[in-house]
């Protein structure tokens, strides 16, 4: 029978039994071990001063703390190289076998406590991705379903789906929120932040407008309000002066015709003007050299 030592785990202090052997080992495990060695590596990255390089490939000045002093590449460079040279390789191409494996591992995980979903994980990960998002990290690949290939075989999965009305009142909700919180998505006009307005807008008209508004010193607000229409649907008009609304519409197409008509049998009481080429140009005579207009 082979001696046995105990030990005690230098990374969470818990007390192990190992052989003779095996006498050197300071953790009781895999996890242990894992966070033992990054602990150790950043004490010794925190300790040593480094030299300043520049890469190669960017040609951007970097730290490098290693001991050696062996690195020839920033950090970025290092990772996008790793990228490529996989993507040359196939190693990202998986095989049949390699996603069984993925799928037991998985499995086991789950089994032993492992899960994702806790406040904590998500947290950790939200965090993660926007600072890649922040630092550019994130676009310097291209996603699965952007490419050609990708493309056509989601066309393929949803030509011919037909969404519930419940489904699509989840997806119109969803979009009123992203509109009143001020996050961006896809439109017809020049969106961005005026300098002068100090908030985003969709378009260049809508931009005019509220400098028209300014101008006459009316106090409006910019999408404040969403209405649900009986069809599931909700509208948000662009702009509240008073208890009037306005709808900027340089280009009419009949779903928005359609969502306008059905506001109006819905809501007979509220008061809605629509700003379209004939009003903008009126208000273009009249205010064109008093404003900023684009």
């Amino acid at each position: 029978m082979p001696n046995i030592v105990e030990k005690v785990c230098e990374s969470c202090g818990t007390s192990f039994s190992v052989s003779y052997k095996l006498r050197a080992k300071m953790t009781c495990s895999k996890d242990c071990s894992y966070k033992l060695r990054m602990k150790k590596r950043k004490e010794t990255q925190s300790s040593t001063v480094g030299i300043q390089k520049s890469c190669q490939d960017c040609g951007k000045d970097f730290l490098d703390p290693t001991r050696k002093v062996s690195m020839q590449r920033c950090k970025d460079c290092t990772e996008a190289r790793m990228v490529r040279t996989r993507r040359e390789n196939g190693t990202y191409a998986q095989s049949d076998e390699r996603r069984k494996w993925q799928s037991e591992m998985l499995k086991q995980k789950y089994a032993e406590g492992w899960n994702p979903n806790t406040l904590e994980h998500r947290e950790k990960l939200s965090k993660k991705m926007k600072e890649r998002w922040e630092n550019g990290k994130m676009r310097q690949t291209i996603h699965w379903s952007q490419t050609e290939v990708g493309k056509a075989s989601i066309s393929i999965r949803v030509k011919g789906r037909k969404l519930s009305d419940e489904a699509r009142h989840k997806m119109s909700l969803a979009a009123s929120k992203r509109i009143l919180e001020g996050k961006r998505f896809y439109h017809r006009g020049r969106g961005g932040v005026r300098d002068d307005l100090g908030f985003y807008v969709r378009s260049s008209w809508e931009a005019n407008f509220a400098r028209v508004l300014v101008c006459r010193n009316e106090k409006f607000e910019y999408e404040s309000q969403s209405f649900t229409l009986e069809s599931g649907k909700t509208y948000i008009p662009d702009f509240k002066v008073g208890d009037c609304y306005y709808e900027i519409k340089g280009y009419m197409t009949q779903a928005a015709n359609d969502k306008l008509r059905e506001f109006r049998e819905q809501y007979p009481d509220i008061e809605l003007k629509i700003i379209g080429p004939n009003e903008y140009n009126e208000l273009y005579s009249v205010y064109g050299g008093l404003v900023n207009w684009e």
